[in-house]
Order: structure tokens, then sequence, then C-alpha cells
């Protein structure tokens, strides 16, 4: 269960890594989302969250422990109540740089259960991903396959999801039209 627990909480540790990184390289989406907010929507402090973000999930993903992995899920209980801020104004969330697609209950129910699980893995103190696997060269292999899987489907599901159902909504409705 804790080794399962593990691999969930560094899912979320690597969709934040993903996010801070992109709001690096490319502040433009989310500089715009932080427009709607009272924060200054300034390409500067976009990057600087950006670097906070994937510092804090280097960190839990490298170091584990229980205060990485709570400050994690601090950071995705914020990221729901930003999320459905954005959500109501019809916005979206500006976590990934290429995605403008608007937050939808998707999006919120994704970041709360990685907030849950950021959470239980900081009350089981879930080591880094190093630690978890033990060494072991085929455990860490599969380990960080399934991270890396689970940050791409996660990804997925907050980006191209919504706008592939978007567009098959709009299909549908041109066809019974």
């Amino acid at each position: 269960m804790v080794e399962a627990l593990a691999v969930a909480g560094h899912v979320a540790a690597g969709l934040v890594l993903a996010a801070g990184v992109e709001k690096v390289v490319w502040p433009s989406v989310a500089r715009d989302a932080l427009a709607l907010t009272r924060l200054p929507a300034a390409t500067a402090l976009t990057r600087m969250l950006g670097t906070a973000e994937a510092g804090l999930a280097l960190v839990v993903i490298v170091a584990g422990g229980r205060a990485v992995f709570a400050a994690l899920a601090a950071a995705y209980a914020v990221f729901v109540v930003v999320g459905a801020r954005q959500r109501r104004a019809g916005r979206g969330c500006g976590c990934f740089s290429t995605s403008t697609t608007t937050v939808g209950g998707l999006h919120l129910g994704v970041d709360a259960v990685a907030a849950v699980t950021a959470a239980l893995a900081a009350w089981y103190a879930v080591p880094g991903l190093a630690a978890v696997v033990g060494g072991a060269p085929l455990a860490t292999v599969v380990s960080l396959g399934l991270v890396v899987l689970g940050v791409v489907l996660a990804r997925l599901a907050l980006t191209a999801l919504p706008e592939l159902l978007a567009v098959g909504a709009r299909v549908e409705a041109e066809v019974t039209r």
C-alpha cells in the first residue's frame, strides 16, 4: 500500500515539476491567468512561481518526507482554490504553457486527489523515489516508468482531454442540428 502511495505522491510532484518548468520557460499563459487574481501579472512573478513549484517538486522526488509532502499537499490545496476561482470566471488555470483550457470539474478533481495523496504521503513519511524502490534496478525502472506515465496521463487529462471533449460536443451539436 505504501509503495502505491509513494508512486502516486511522486506523480503528483512530477505534475507540479512539469507545470513549474513550463511556467519558467513559457510564462505567457500562466501570466495571463494571474491577471484574474490580485497578484501582479508579471512575467518575472510567473517565472518565480514556476521556479518555486519546480523546486518543491524536485525536493519531494529526491528527498520526500513529512514536511515536503505536507508542503506539496498545501500547494495542491491552493491550486484547488485558485482553480475554482478560475472556473467561476470561465478561465484557464495557467498550469501548463500550451493550454488555455477552461478549468473544469476534472481539473479540480485531479488537484483535490493530488492534495489528499500528498497529505497521505506526508502522514506516512514517504521518502524520496530512490529510497522507495530500495535501489533494485528493475523496481527503479518500473517505478520511474510509472511516475513518468502518470505525469503524462495527468497532464493530458488536464489539457487535451477537456479540449477533445469540447470538440466532440460541438460535433455532436452540429450532427443533431
